[in-house]
Parts: C-alpha cells; sequence; structure tokens
C-alpha cells in the first residue's frame, strides 16, 4: 500500500474508533438541541462562517453533491426554527438559538471523549502535533477549486484543551475536510456536475 493511503486508512480507522465512544448520548443531544437533525450541518457552517453569513451558493459549493433546491430549503427551514436569521435575500447567519445548540453539543461531545480516553498523554500529545503539521501542509495545498471545507473548518469549532482527544478529534475532521476538498477539485475539474457523480458513484 502506497504511504498516503494508508496514512488516509489510518487516518480514518481513527476517526472511526472516536464518535462511537460518545454514540449513546449524541442521539439524545440532537434530539434536545435541533429540533430536525437536518438543522446540523448548515446550522454549524453557519457558526464556522460567523460573523460572515452564509447563502444557498456557498453551501453548494462547499457540498457540491447535494440538490440545491433542498439546500434552500434547509436553509429557510433552519432559520423559521430559530437557528438561523435571514438577513437580505437568501443570506442567513448563527442566531443565539443556533450557536449555543452547537456549543453545549460539541462541548458535551468532548468533555465525555476526554473523560473515557485512555491513550497516554504523552502520546496523544505527540499524535495531535503530527496530526497539526499534516493539516499545516493541508492549507498550503493549491487545488483547482480552492480548499473551502478546510478554510471554513479550521478555527471555526469551539476550543477544546489542546493534546487531549478533543483536539485529536478536531484535527482529523480538519484532514476529512481536506480530503472533501481533494474530491471537489478532482470531479468537478471534468465539467460533469456533482449532482451527476452522485447519481453515477450510486449507480457504481
Amino acid at each position: 500500500m502506497r504511504d498516503q493511503n494508508q496514512v488516509f486508512q489510518l487516518l480514518g480507522e481513527t476517526t472511526a474508533s472516536i464518535f462511537p465512544l460518545a454514540r449513546h448520548i449524541m442521539g439524545p443531544l440532537f434530539e434536545e438541541y435541533f429540533s430536525e437533525q437536518r438543522f446540523y450541518q448548515p446550522v454549524f457552517i453557519a457558526y464556522q462562517l460567523a460573523p460572515d453569513g452564509l447563502t444557498d451558493s456557498l453551501y453548494s459549493k462547499r457540498a457540491p453533491y447535494n440538490n440545491p433546491d433542498a439546500i434552500r430549503e434547509n436553509l429557510a427551514d433552519a432559520a423559521k426554527a430559530g437557528y438561523l436569521e435571514e438577513e437580505g435575500v437568501g443570506e442567513y447567519r448563527i442566531s443565539t438559538k443556533g450557536k449555543d445548540a452547537i456549543e453545549v453539543v460539541h462541548e458535551k461531545f468532548y468533555d465525555h471523549i476526554n473523560g473515557v480516553n485512555q491513550f497516554p498523554d504523552e502520546k496523544l500529545k505527540t499524535l495531535a502535533d503530527l496530526l497539526e503539521a499534516l493539516v499545516g501542509g493541508a492549507a498550503k495545498a493549491k487545488l483547482s477549486s480552492g480548499i473551502l471545507s478546510l478554510e471554513l473548518v479550521r478555527g471555526g469549532y469551539p476550543e477544546v484543551e489542546p493534546g487531549t482527544l478533543a483536539e485529536v478529534d478536531q484535527l482529523l475532521d480538519y484532514l476529512n475536510a481536506f480530503r472533501d476538498d481533494a474530491h471537489i477539485a478532482a470531479c468537478i475539474s471534468t465539467g460533469v456536475s456533482g449532482q451527476v457523480w452522485e447519481i453515477l458513484t450510486f449507480l457504481w
């Protein structure tokens, strides 16, 4: 296996091993703080963009495989539910309700995984340092469609203590965002829309 493939396999396995630690608390948290789970993603992106606004066109660049009509509907519904505030036509900003929901859910998730973590502190810090170096390198990448996903998430998460499992989880999310950017750059450069690629993927 090529080194880069092995690295991404290990990153994926590490990411997949963290969420199950808190799976039993996340369902109830989403039910308590989000009237519908579909609101989480647009609200979180708006949180990451704050104080700037979120539009359906910007959202579509982050998720080019999604149906644009569904994106507009989801943003409007999230605003009606009070998680976003519409400013102008089709531009949304995070509301106090949305900000509180994101921060509480993330804080409880991070507190839980840090509490059950059994990874040695010294090795955990080393892992975080190595991941930070990878993220720093990814941030310098020159992709044809840019690194929008990475730019959105980097620094757009609630703050956590350095050298913790929570920080490792965030850094892995940053690298997953960069992977999304790489996929988008490779797919969109062909001139085929994200929606068509999504259909081809399902058929495959």
